[in-house]
């Protein structure tokens, strides 16, 4: 092999075998990222809520009238 050749080849070489390197401990540190279902079910509304119970608005009337002194 010429010298040239080795020149353009040996750090072309050492450059991908430190990129595995430094991706693989990369990778090593960083926490697994959840999956799709995982994300969707974080957003979705939690299903044990129950709502908030609302006034109905209809006012009753008493069936007898109250005795005024």
């Amino acid at each position: 092999m010429s010298d040239a050749v080795g020149f353009l080849v040996i750090p072309v070489l050492a450059a991908v075998a430190g990129s595995l390197v430094i991706w693989l401990v990369s990778r090593s540190r960083r926490p697994p990222e959840p999956e799709f279902g995982d994300q969707l079910r974080a957003l979705a509304p939690d299903e044990r809520a129950q709502p908030h119970p609302q006034p109905t608005g209809i006012v009753t009337l008493d069936d007898q009238p109250s005795e005024e002194t």
